[in-house]
């Protein structure tokens, strides 16, 4: 018998989650608990501290607000399976303009970038919240998830490695009758400059044209996300920012627990 092993200590991990979950409920339901007769004054305090943290949690399931045409997706890459577009974004609701020259230039690019070069008939998109899909690595699959205003890191074989924001997910009917996805992104520049107080570096949110916006899947090979805040002025009021202020700080505190 081996006394010691690195073994997971499954009990104290369910301890630990059971604690966190009731601590959530407490906050939830204001510091209510049946338990006794009166809500605890430090829970209802701390609930008005936190509300704004819960506000937009929400759960999802597997077969909640899939595209009926999921089926219809093609992969880009072996290593991309299983696409779910989720939420679809009505037309009068979604912000960027599809009827341009640059953004049929840099969606052709796009389709370049898998070895697709046939000419792009359709100009009819699709425009989606959340994207999920699994990630073959070479050793095991990943489920991973792309929201809209994620950020994400993306290297390119024509520029180093640069921080984006998702503005958009959408497919688009090739000239071979195939739908394939694709992410529309803003970029953000470093201006060199660090938060005086939390010493984070400040980046600036571009609309301007100098780079490619429009990526197939295959990026994601090459992608990661990243943690950024919006670096809120007077403007900004609860969680409603002044987007006129487009200064945003890279979270270098932030980290994914494994």
């Amino acid at each position: 018998m081996v006394p010691h092993t690195n073994r997971k200590n499954i009990e104290f991990d369910l301890l630990k989650r059971y604690t966190t979950l009731q601590s959530i409920r407490h906050l939830a339901d204001g510091g209510f608990d049946s338990r006794y007769s009166r809500p605890s004054i430090d829970f209802i305090i701390m609930f008005q501290d936190s509300k704004y943290l819960f506000k937009d949690w929400f759960i999802t399931k597997d077969l909640l607000d899939i595209d009926n045409k999921e089926s219809e997706i093609c992969s880009q890459s072996n290593n991309i399976q299983n696409i779910k577009l989720r939420k679809p974004i009505p037309s009068y609701k979604q912000m960027i303009k599809t009827d341009t020259a640059l953004f049929y230039s840099d969606l052709a690019l796009a389709y370049q970038n898998f070895r697709y070069n046939a000419s792009l008939v359709n100009k009819s998109y699709n425009f989606y919240e959340y994207t999920s899909y699994i990630q073959n690595n070479g050793y095991s699959e990943v489920k991973c998830h792309l929201h809209k205003n994620n950020v994400v890191a993306i290297h390119t074989n024509d520029y180093s490695e640069g921080y984006a924001m998702i503005k958009a997910i959408f497919k688009h009917k090739s000239s071979n009758g195939s739908y394939y996805l694709f992410i529309y992104v803003d970029w953000f520049e470093d201006i060199s400059r660090k938060h005086i107080k939390v010493n984070c570096p400040i980046f600036v949110l571009r609309q301007d044209t100098s780079r490619c916006k429009i990526f197939p899947l295959t990026i994601m090979d090459g992608v990661r996300k990243t943690h950024f805040v919006h670096d809120c002025n007077t403007g900004c009021q609860d969680n409603n920012h002044d987007l006129e202020h487009n200064q945003y700080l890279n979270n270098i505190f932030f980290f994914k627990a494994i």
